[in-house]
């Protein structure tokens, strides 16, 4: 149960960091602004789980880390 939610704050905060990007480029502030609160909070989340389980907070990103790889995220 722990890794699956490390795993998909992991995958949350991947997407996050896409759309402040996207939100970057096409020059919106708004959003960019509530992603990056977004993005904020989910690394706090990845923290607490860092202190509570870090043996399995690495084994998550390295899982996640060779999935990237091995399949990227699409291109929008």
């Amino acid at each position: 149960m722990a890794f699956q939610a490390v795993y998909c704050c992991l995958a949350r905060q991947a997407e996050l960091k896409r759309l402040v990007q996207w939100a970057r480029r096409k020059r919106l502030p708004g959003p960019e602004r509530a992603y990056r609160g977004r993005l904020t909070d989910g690394e706090a989340r990845l923290a607490a789980y860092t202190l509570r389980h870090p043996g399995l907070v690495r084994i998550a990103t390295g899982l996640f880390v060779v999935n990237n790889w091995l399949v990227p995220p699409p291109r929008y």
